[in-house]
């Protein structure tokens, strides 16, 4: 009678560093270089200067849990996302930190290191699960590949994102509905204008048949 089993392989030089250091040896320099091409704002690097770039980068492993950014701090460093998961927050004054995106492998963060002297850090990174970082200071950058090298695509790529974040937050903040009394208000499913966050609410029980504004009974809220 035959069965199905499942076979596991580990290399001897994997399995080496397991039983010496506690944990997987770091990437080959080929896989590592793969995941440095698939990161947008270094399409710009030819092969030889990609090379020189990984060379370069500092591994970092982070808990679940662990802040590896702050914001406030000086921004002295850039990050690429090697293993892992992390969220990008912003603190509030009496409330809760607000949650601007969640970066997975191959993002980077920390690029406003890169782009001027004296910068800060805009937001808080917290890995979400374990993490491994890469990371090489603006100084060793600087150094090696001079003060605008990717300043062009970090520019353009931080504002895309910025403009996606500020649309999910706008779609998220008129989910929320802040600030309006529901009790006596049921939502429709008419939406007015998504990118501005209002909706058409009625009255509980009144029902609207196509979505007009021409209801009696229908308020318009604008959520802000």
């Amino acid at each position: 009678t035959s069965r199905t089993a499942t076979v596991w392989k580990i290399s001897g030089r994997v399995l080496r560093h397991v039983l010496r250091h506690g944990k997987a040896p770091p990437p080959t320099q080929s896989k590592l270089l793969q995941l440095l091409r698939d990161v947008d704002v270094l399409e710009s690097m030819g092969g030889a200067q990609l090379e020189r770039f990984a060379k370069m980068l500092t591994e970092t492993h982070h808990p679940e849990g662990q802040t590896i950014l702050r914001q406030g701090d000086p921004a002295d460093a850039f990050y690429i996302l090697q293993e892992g998961r992390v969220a990008c927050t912003k603190d509030k004054i009496n409330s809760d930190d607000e949650l601007l995106m969640e970066l997975g492998v191959g993002a980077y963060f920390g690029e406003r290191s890169l782009l001027a002297s004296g910068e800060k850090r805009a937001a808080n990174v917290i890995a979400v699960r374990p993490c491994v970082s890469l990371h090489i200071s603006k100084r060793d950058f600087e150094r090696e590949f001079g003060s605008t090298a990717l300043t062009e695509a970090i520019e353009r790529d931080r504002l895309l994102r910025e403009q996606a974040a500020e649309q999910r937050h706008k779609k998220q903040r008129a989910l929320n509905l802040r600030g309006v009394d529901l009790s006596s208000f049921e939502l429709q499913c008419a939406t007015i204008s998504d990118s501005m966050g209002q909706f058409l609410l009625a009255k509980r029980g009144q029902r609207l048949a196509d979505g007009s504004t021409s209801t009696a009974n229908a308020k318009d809220y604008t959520l802000r």
